[in-house]
């Protein structure tokens, strides 16, 4: 099947039947992130990333089992506290789906997702419906946890190819495109008030700037470098574990899944019960 036909395809039935179900048994959850892509997500071209009430894990997952979808895991060193992988599969078309569970708001740079946030209530306590059937944040939170997000990932090397302008940018343009997406659909006061509201661990300055910069200069090397130092500052008490631990298990993953010799021992997802991917 090409892609072009994937695209036009409809939801898969079994993830509108699950999510349906979700709703009908009253499963506190949202798809968190990437809500500009939630068509693709459900057509199972891309993952699904849940936040889960953790009062209604057991709740969650009977329900996934009656569903036929299948818990899975990752290799060691890339499995996070709070957070389950799930692989489903639709009869109708014969397509896998998959689903990112978490239970806690863990997230951060790429291999180590240092930091815990506590965010859980804000994102489960102001969701709307999106394709009908998906519970979604409103796009005030959902921009702010974007900044932050931004911001983790944005590496010492993009701000030194963003300042030379030379190569990508930093921020690259599927990153642009979510931050367009949900600026045009916010209420400026509003998100001011869900910053004041919720976002009490970290200035409100430091969502408001990058901001600023994506709007206006999103290669601005020096201004994100120096942004995402005043973050981590400000974060450092929900880190997980210290900047020193976190860069040494960036590389390790980095090397392991980039040199040939290393990549055997980072094997992909399997069965959680048994089985072969």
């Amino acid at each position: 099947m090409s892609t072009i036909s994937l695209q036009n395809d409809p939801p898969l039935t079994s993830i509108i039947v699950l999510f349906r179900a979700l709703n009908t048994h009253r499963i506190r959850y949202c798809h968190w992130k990437s809500n500009c892509h939630l068509d693709r997500s459900i057509r199972g071209l891309t993952d699904l990333d849940l936040l889960v009430d953790p009062s209604q894990e057991h709740q969650f997952r009977s329900i996934l089992h009656q569903h036929n979808i299948k818990p899975v895991k990752a290799p060691r060193s890339m499995q996070y506290p709070a957070i389950e992988d799930y692989l489903g599969f639709d009869p109708e078309t014969g397509r896998l789906f998959h689903l990112h569970v978490h239970y806690r708001l863990i997230l951060g740079e790429r291999y180590v997702k240092n930091y815990c946030l506590p965010l859980e209530k804000a994102f489960l306590d102001n969701v709307q419906v999106d394709q009908q059937v998906v519970k979604i944040p409103i796009p005030e939170l959902e921009l702010a946890i974007l900044a932050i997000r931004a911001l983790f990932k944005y590496r010492d090397r993009d701000a030194i190819k963003d300042a030379l302008s030379i190569r990508s940018p930093g921020l690259s343009p599927g990153l642009l495109q979510e931050f367009q997406y949900l600026l045009d659909q916010i209420d400026w006061a509003r998100l001011s008030e869900i910053l004041h509201a919720y976002f009490g661990f970290v200035s409100p300055k430091i969502i408001s700037e990058l901001i600023e910069i994506v709007l206006k200069a999103p290669r601005s090397g020096l201004a994100l470098y120096r942004l995402r130092g005043r973050l981590r500052r400000e974060l450092r008490e929900y880190q997980r574990c210290t900047r020193f631990q976190a860069i040494c298990k960036y590389w390790e993953i980095y090397l392991g899944l980039s040199l040939p010799i290393l990549r055997r021992s980072y094997p992909k997802k399997t069965p959680a019960t048994g089985g072969q991917i």
